[in-house]
């Protein structure tokens, strides 16, 4: 991570305890936070996801943030997207094709 990056995690596959070196995270003075959306009320989502489809999305279409993509699968090969992810297999979004 850069200097002053901004680490937002939002889920975890293998449970949330973690060890780590302290050290990197203030020399490079890093901010880390968290968040969930399971806690929340179905109308507080609702306006997350509005939000992020006006504000966010148009940015992840131009390229102006890039996702990094791991690999995208057919609808019809479901299942085996996720039994890659259960694998823990990728590194970064996997991608659905419903068309």
């Amino acid at each position: 991570m850069n200097r002053f990056g901004r680490l937002i995690n939002i889920a975890y596959l293998q449970g949330s305890k973690i060890e780590a070196n302290l050290l990197p995270i203030m020399l490079k003075r890093l901010i880390i936070s968290g968040s969930t959306l399971r806690t929340r009320a179905n109308k507080e989502k609702a306006e997350i996801a509005e939000n992020l489809k006006k504000n966010i999305w148009p940015l992840i279409e131009n390229n102006n943030i890039k996702l990094h993509i791991d690999k995208k699968f057919d609808m019809s090969d479901v299942s085996k997207a996720h039994q890659y992810m259960e694998n823990n297999k990728n590194i970064g979004k996997l991608l659905l094709n419903f068309e």
